[in-house]
């Protein structure tokens, strides 16, 4: 596998005034201890260039390198039980990033000094195999390419002034005004439509280039052009002459081999591989590390080949556990020797007793009660090592610095209960008991250590140790936090139980400026206040907290904004540094730079802008936000300013809801609902008022849903989130018009999309940094005080289109972490308690970042406050929660005990109207309930609190999100048309489609684990009898509320895509519409709660992207005119879809694939039949388990069954008889049909012969001529429906 990186660049010697730059990174060509790196720059006719520089391997090369697996499949071929809905949380990881940290190849460039000159590093990814071919070929360009870098290498450059400070990380720059160092990191990520076209690993570049000797902007002629032309052959020359040498120099290697040992303390050494990279001769791909060679009286060893005289790079590790990485100097060496737990690699065999046992950097002690600590070594003595000032050290004598050391006694009766409920997955660790009378809430202020030795005196093991529960145990609180405004005083309170000192510092303006004040807050059981007078409101602030933090092992100082912070601004300040650089290569648009002040306070920064000067200088700005993030806003958020006109009396004005039931949902993203809404005022496109316009093309297709009987609104985050600059002015954005040239095949248009997507104004926004804070960029000025009031309008303006208002909540992780970052909060003020860590310290990403730990006390406070706040503040109806499995149970009973608790009266809304559902996945490190009882499907059942129904979908659709895209199901022809996919032989098939119906079945009746019916075998089972293929019930329910039906989400590919794929080249596209719309009937036709993906009632194509999360406008378009749906807008961004691309071209270059303004429009309509018909009876929205058991019975079952048809009815009651109520006064009985085949049906019921059953009245007055045409023969009890239809017949009273 080859890998691409990319960097913003500005290259002097390239002298085009605006042109798209290729940047490619060869594999390094060593000789002796210094190696030359290929880089090539051009633009075709336009632009060449190529300079080679010299460099040393970078140490940490390696740091991570392994893939981030996908998890285990289960379920049918493909399918993922309990995935999440439509993506694999590995795959998530990339959409949780910032735009400006790049989301699939980040590269780091850090500097340092070494011997009198700068010091580059351009690290790798850190996800992604390593590559290790070395084969030279062309690039489109024509300019010399080379393959992949193997690892990070350094650009060596000559020191100047302002000095870098000599450190490994490099310190910064001396001599700037209050500026001690800093620390730079540049992110970018750009294919290249050339790289997608051919085999190079060339990538694209986003840059604005300087001319040599012009000024920007002027044409440039005659000499000039003569002289910049030959500039860039001779650049070309140079570059071809030095990688030649350097190939020669390669090719007279000699090979040698080289020993690594490996000693573990637990002898345990099979699991154990060995990753190596660098001068070895054969680079491992991460996931086949090389096996041990043998044992000896050390422990295991490794033997490597490598060239003479390089430097071996190697990790070892099982898996994505990483246990060692380090370098071998083999003009050194022979042999080296490591340590488990011990950073050190020994040229020699080291003494093993003089070693010091264990490492402060895990925290594997859990400190989990005021009087009770877990560890799992063993020892006969243990002890608590303290320090406030974090001067611990560990050497071969043990802990040392601390000011205070505690003796304690294991306790032989083992955890308590209560300790094990609150954290099962350290069952079985020692219980240490804490002596009475010690000072506990002093010492979790200080660093921790937690040390082990043998009887006679003799250390064991050392480890830091985790403080949540303790601080759970001593410092769980209810009171005020945040900003609480009270008549003419203002208090500010914050929970910090390990901070030693926390200062509050205020600013008049959200831009610039100095505070004006700074107080110290005073601390009462680990919370810090501050009260102040009424002229602090409309000012802004930000905690200064001091703390140890385990990330970096000292006690930091950091400024954080407030976990409770419901206004945000941020500001700007410039600082400029002088960079001379021996090359004219510059590096431009760097994400964030941390600086320290000479106060020790650290600060970061983005450079925004870069100038190239004739003396070779770099000019750099850095823009500083607001000392790491934004500032928060002194807002009273009952201010009748901030509220629209009538808002006080909007919960009267709310549209009304009888029961959960009666919900039906659609799922739309805030910017793709306007912004290609040529109706909508161009001001107000893409934000929070495009909602309030009255008659825009937008608007009126929601008040057709909401007359139809559509009644909620899903809005995905509108949260304040990472990932868009909320600036405009620093928006990117393509030039529609020439996309609009492009084949419908062509890679063109991903690739210009791609160029900018980080910088431009899309994201889905699943990278929370303040949950309690609107979203800046889609209000019209990110100014805390129009967000509020912009978001408020918005929702009323939605009620009075007659839906409610669903939020899409994120709590599952967060951002940032750490004691630096733009995007860290938390983190910085309780270091270690809000983020979940695993056993040995370190932050769990399952999610694909940052884990919050809602098993944790005052985070589950913190996201049940958060969502009252919402409910509250913004009137907000509902809420989905992203990874709700993630999620505690007891957080999500508590959240909804304490929103149904809310009263008109009270609170100004009526709280027992809002309903919960969310994503109930059960996997990574809280599965199995390990971290406790999580929000899993099976866990919530019978709560009232729905889960998404992934059975259903994956079987109506066939396969999985995760397994191949050809896997066909109920509706996409598996067994009745198969496509090419080799699926099994044609009673594989039928067996599968016969097995997967029953999923079908039980998901029409709510998925309920107790219904009973008669399967595809004949038998009568329960639903929880019903298993997936890993063994897990297909049932999980135990009540229709408990149940989110769909079939898309904005996660994947959208509907009329994924159909696209899978059904088999023959079919048709009318046919293809016809299975949209019958995909859309199983939804609304189902028991349980109705789902649909904005768009999916439009044929929506995303032009076959499966995650267009980050793929800008352009490939998220919504087309309110019905005039395209979107399809053969060119193939979807390589990064996620380009393994398809042989299959998308085929389908995306057929015009006769695309759908005409006519069949979109009978997909517009078949959407409003399906809900009229939903809600004409009560029999589509039973209310009770007990209920649709008793009324819902299936037809068509058992191995007589017709294979794609699925017949149900729903009986009702009569008036004063004895038996079933009556709910319906019009219907005593409801039959759906669903006939997948792709022929006309006719079956007989034997139930319904002599019964005078009709087509309900609304599809006998259908636009959709075919369903007109579907019968009912009362002598023979036999329905005629025909090919790929879904058919409701009714039997009037």
């Amino acid at each position: 596998m080859r890998l691409a990186w990319s960097l913003s660049t500005i290259f002097t010697q390239c002298n085009s005034h605006s042109s798209e730059l290729e940047f490619n990174v060869g594999r390094i060509c060593r000789s002796g201890n210094t190696c030359s790196v290929g880089l090539v720059l051009g633009t075709g006719p336009k632009c060449g260039g190529s300079q080679s520089l010299q460099g040393t391997p970078s140490k940490d090369s390696a740091e991570g390198t392994d893939p981030t697996p996908k998890r285990k499949a289960g379920g049918q071929a493909g399918r993922q039980v309990g995935g999440r809905a439509g993506m694999a949380p590995s795959e998530r990881a990339c959409k949780k990033m910032p735009k400006r940290a790049s989301r699939h190849h980040p590269l780091a460039v850090r500097a340092r000094v070494e011997r009198r000159q700068w010091i580059l590093e351009l690290r790798r990814p850190p996800f992604g195999a390593r590559a290790s071919e070395s084969s030279f070929h062309s690039s489109p360009s024509r300019a010399l390419a080379l393959a992949s870098v193997s690892g990070s290498f350094f650009l060596r450059l000559p020191r100047s002034q302002p000095q870098l400070i000599s450190d490994a990380w490099g310190k910064g720059v001396v001599g700037q005004s209050g500026i001690e160092s800093v620390k730079i990191a540049a992110f970018s990520s750009r294919p290249s439509a050339q790289a997608s076209r051919g085999q190079s690993p060339v990538v694209h570049v986003s840059a604005r280039t300087q001319p040599g000797n012009a000024k920007q902007g002027s044409h440039v002629g005659g000499r000039d052009r003569e002289q910049r032309n030959a500039g860039r052959r001779r650049v070309t020359q140079k570059a071809t002459l030095g990688v030649t040498d350097k190939l020669d120099n390669q090719e007279k290697r000699t090979v040698k081999t080289v020993r690594i040992h490996y000693n573990r303390k637990d002898g345990d050494y099979e699991q154990w591989g060995l990753h190596v990279w660098g001068d070895a001769e054969y680079c491992t791909p991460w996931e086949s590390p090389l096996v041990a060679r043998g044992l000896d009286d050390f422990g295991s060893y490794w033997d490597v080949d490598c060239v003479e005289g390089g430097k071996v790079y190697f990790l070892i590790h099982t898996g994505r556990d990483k246990e060692f990485e380090g370098v071998m100097d083999t003009a050194k060496s022979d042999s080296v020797w490591v340590v488990s737990e011990h950073p050190d690699v020994f040229m020699e065999k080291p003494d093993l007793d003089s070693i010091p046992k264990g490492d402060l950097g895990f925290a594997r002690a859990l400190w989990v009660s005021e009087q009770i600590i877990a560890v799992n070594f063993d020892g006969d003595c243990y002890s608590l090592h303290a320090c406030k000032n974090a001067n611990l050290t560990l050497t071969a004598a043990g802990v040392e610095g601390a000011s205070e050391k505690i003796q304690l006694e294991e306790d032989v009766q083992g955890l308590p209960i209560k300790v094990v409920e609150k954290f099962p997955y350290i069952t079985g660790y020692k219980a240490l008991r804490v002596p009475k009378g010690i000072d506990t809430r002093e010492l979790v202020k200080c660093q921790l250590a937690l040390s082990s030795c043998d009887s006679a005196g003799v250390p064991l093991d050392a480890t830091g140790v985790q403080l949540p529960g303790v601080l759970d145990d001593l410092f769980a609180y209810d009171g005020p936090l945040g900003v609480s405004i009270i008549e003419d005083n203002v208090s500010l309170s914050v929970w910090a139980p390990t901070a030693q000192s926390v200062r509050l510092i205020l600013f008049h303006s959200p831009a610039g400026g100095e505070h004006f004040e700074v107080l110290q807050m005073n601390e009462s059981d680990g919370v810090w206040s501050v009260q102040g007078p009424a002229e602090w409101k409309g000012k802004y602030y930000l905690y200064e907290v001091t703390v140890f933090h385990p990330t970096t092992q000292k006690v930091e100082k950091s400024l954080a904004c407030d976990p409770y912070s419901r206004g945000q601004n941020e500001i700007e300040e410039h600082y400029n540094l002088d960079l001379e650089l021996e090359y004219q290569f510059l590096v431009v648009q760097c994400f964030v730079s941390t600086v320290r002040l000479t106060d020790g306070t650290l600060k970061d920064y983005r450079i925004v802008e870069s100038r190239a000067l004739e003396s070779a200088h770099l000019i750099v700005t850095l823009q500083h936000l607001s000392a790491n993030g934004e500032r928060s806003l002194i807002v009273d958020l009952n201010d009748e300013s901030l509220k629209p006109e009538g808002w006080s009396d909007l919960a009267a004005e709310k549209p009304k809801l009888a029961a959960f039931t009666d919900i039906a949902i659609y799922e739309l993203h805030i910017r793709d609902f306007s912004i290609a809404d040529e109706t909508v005022d161009p001001a107000l496109r893409g934000t929070y008022l495009a909602f309030t316009e009255k008659e825009s093309a937008g608007v009126n297709h929601l008040k057709n849903l909401a007359k139809a009987g559509l009644s909620h609104l899903h809005l995905l985050p509108c949260f304040d989130f990472a990932s868009v600059d909320e600036k405009k002015r620093n928006w990117k954005s393509a030039d529609v018009e020439s996309l609009k040239k492009f084949a419908p095949d062509s890679e063109e248009q991903q690739a210009a999309i791609t160029l900018i997507q980080d910088e431009d104004a899309y994201n889905w926004g699943y990278d929370p940094v303040n949950w309690g804070v609107p979203e800046g960029s889609y209000a019209t000025a990110a100014n805390g005080s129009v967000r509020t009031f912009e978001f408020r309008k918005m929702v009323q303006a939605i009620n009075h289109l007659g839906l409610r208002v669903v939020l899409d909540v994120v709590y599952n992780h967060l951002h940032g972490n750490g004691p630096t970052g733009i995007h860290t909060v938390h983190d910085k003020i309780v270091p270690g308690y809000y983020l979940r860590r695993n056993k040995d310290g370190n932050v769990e990403n399952s999610t694909c970042m940052n884990n919050t730990a809602s098993e944790h006390y005052m985070v589950d406070r913190l996201i049940v406050d958060d969502l009252r706040h919402w409910a509250v503040a913004y009137k907000v109806d509902g809420f989905r929660f992203d990874l709700m499995g993630h999620l505690m149970k007891s957080t999500m009973l508590r959240a909804q005990s304490v929103l149904r608790s809310l009263t008109v009266e009270k609170d100004g809304v009526d709280g027992s109207k809002i309903y919960l559902y969310g994503e109930g996945w059960d996997f990574g490190e809280v599965s199995n309930n390990m971290r406790g009882v999580n929000g899993s499907q099976r866990n919530l059942a019978g709560t009232g609190i729905g889960s998404f129904n992934d059975r259903l979908r994956d079987t109506v659709i066939g396969g999985s999100p995760f397994g191949d895209p050809l896997q066909q199901g109920f509706l996409t022809g598996l067994s009745l048309q198969p496509n090419e996919l080799d699926q099994g032989d044609e009673q594989s098939m039928a067996n599968h489609l016969a097995a997967t119906t029953d999923w079908i079945r039980l998901g029409l009746g709510s998925n309920l684990r107790t219904y009973v019916f008669t399967n595809s075998k004949g038998e009568e089972v329960k639903g929880e009898e019903v298993l997936t293929h890993d063994g897990v019930p297909v049932a999980y329910a135990m009540g229709p509320e408990d149940l989110v039906n769909y079939v898309s989400a904005h996660d994947n590919e959208s509907l009329f895509d994924i159909i696209m794929l899978k059904t088999a080249s023959g079919v048709s596209l009318k046919e293809r519409c016809r299975i949209n719309h019958m995909a859309t009937s199983v939804v609304a036709l189902a028991q349980g709660i109705p789902f649909f993906h904005a768009g999916d009632d439009m044929l929506r194509s995303k032009s076959l992207d499966r995650d267009s999360y980050n793929s800008g406008d352009w490939f998220n378009r919504l087309d309110f005119s019905y005039e395209t749906n979107n399809f053969g807008v060119g193939l979807p961004p390589k990064s996620k879809n380009g393994f398809k691309w042989p299959i998308m071209k085929k389908l995306l270059s057929d015009p006769a694939n695309k759908p005409s303004k006519n069949q979109i429009l009978a997909a517009v309509e078949n959407l409003k039949e399906l809900l009229k018909i939903r809600f004409s009876s009560p029999l589509f929205r039973l209310k009770s388990a007990n209920a649709i058991q008793a009324r819902l019975k299936f037809h068509n079952t058992g191995p007589a069954g017709v294979p794609g048809v699925i017949i149900y009815s729903i009986e009702d009651g009569e008036k004063g008889k004895p038996g079933l109520t009556q709910l319906d006064s019009r219907y005593r009985n409801v039959i759906v049909i669903f006939n997948a085949r792709p022929t006309q049906v006719k079956t007989e019921v034997q139930t319904f012969k002599a019964r005078s059953l009709s087509l309900h009245p609304i599809q006998a007055a259908s636009q959709d001529e075919i369903v007109r045409t579907s019968t009912f023969d009362s002598k023979s009890g036999t329905f005629s429906i025909p090919a790929r239809t879904t058919a409701v017949f009714v039997e009037s009273r």
